[in-house]
C-alpha cells in the first residue's frame, strides 16, 4: 500500500472509527485498533480541553457532567477537520444551538465563543482622533467607517443573559447603564469586554460594518427618527476606539 493510501486511512480511521484490516500489512487488526484508539483519545481530549477552556461560563452553567456529554457528542458526529484546535469552537457553538433548547444557554454560549474571537483578533492601526474632524458633509456619501477588527456585534435573547455570563466568567454583574438584548464586544485594554448598547447604535453599528456610507447611514436614521443620535455615536464610538479609520474615495 502506498504512503499516501495509508495517510489517508489513517486519518479516515481518527474521524471515524473506520478501519481497514489490510492497510497496516501484516499486523493484526486488533492490536492496530488498539493502537490507534490511543491517538483517537489524544484527539478527544485535544478537543474537550480546548472547549472547556473556551466555554468556560457554559461549563459552570451546565455542570460539568452535562457540558462534557455535549462536547463528546460533537465530537462524535463532528470530527476536527482542522489542525488549530480554536477553529472548533464554532462547529461546537452551532451543534450547540441545534442540540440545546435553553435560550440562557445559547447566549451564554455565544459570549464564551466571541470573548474567545475577540481576545485573538487582529491588531488596529487607529486613525488619530483629530483627523476624523477633517470629514465633510459634502464627502459623506463617499465616506465609509471602518471597526476595530475585536468589535462583534450579539443580539441575545435575554438581556440577563450577560448579566448572567458575567457572575459565572468574573464573579460580578454590571450594575449600571441600560440593559438591553443588543451587545457590543470589543477589546479595549488587550482584554475583551462587553456591553450593552441601545437597539439604534446597534443599527448604526452595523450598517457600518456592512460597508455603507455615511450618507445612506444618516438617511437610514432620519427614516426612524434617530438623526439626532448620529454624531452621537460616531464621536462616542471615535473615543472608544470601535470606529478606529475612514475611507474617502
Amino acid at each position: 500500500m502506498k504512503l499516501k493510501e495509508l495517510q489517508h486511512n489513517f486519518i479516515k480511521y481518527m474521524q471515524g472509527n473506520e478501519f481497514d484490516d489490510n492497510f497496516i500489512g501484516e499486523v493484526t487488526s486488533d492490536c492496530v485498533s488498539d493502537s490507534l484508539k490511543i491517538y483517537q483519545n489524544n484527539i478527544f481530549f485535544s478537543l474537550l480541553g480546548s472547549l472547556e477552556n473556551q466555554y468556560r461560563a457554559l461549563k459552570q452553567y451546565l455542570g460539568e457532567k452535562k457540558f462534557i456529554s455535549l462536547a463528546k457528542a460533537c465530537i462524535d458526529s463532528n470530527p476536527s477537520r482542522s489542525g488549530n484546535l480554536d477553529d472548533y469552537s464554532k462547529i461546537f457553538l452551532e451543534f450547540m444551538q441545534s442540540h440545546i433548547d435553553d435560550k440562557t444557554s445559547t447566549d451564554i454560549a455565544k459570549l464564551d465563543h466571541n470573548y474567545w474571537s475577540i481576545f485573538i483578533s487582529e491588531d488596529d492601526v487607529v486613525t488619530p482622533r483629530n483627523e476624523f474632524v477633517s470629514i465633510k458633509a459634502s464627502d459623506y456619501a463617499k465616506t465609509k467607517l471602518c471597526l476595530s477588527h475585536s468589535i462583534r456585534l450579539l443580539k441575545l435573547y435575554d438581556a440577563q443573559s450577560l448579566n448572567i455570563w458575567n457572575k459565572l466568567f468574573y464573579d460580578k454583574e454590571i450594575t449600571s447603564g441600560i440593559q438591553t438584548e443588543f451587545i457590543v464586544g470589543n477589546r479595549p485594554n488587550l482584554f475583551p469586554k462587553f456591553e450593552y448598547i441601545a437597539e439604534s447604535e446597534y443599527i448604526f453599528l452595523k450598517e457600518i460594518k456592512a460597508k455603507r456610507n455615511l450618507s445612506d447611514i444618516f438617511s437610514g436614521m432620519l427614516k426612524r427618527k434617530e438623526e439626532g443620535y448620529f454624531s452621537v455615536y460616531i464621536t462616542k464610538n471615535i473615543n472608544k476606539e470601535i470606529i478606529t479609520s475612514f475611507t474617502i474615495n
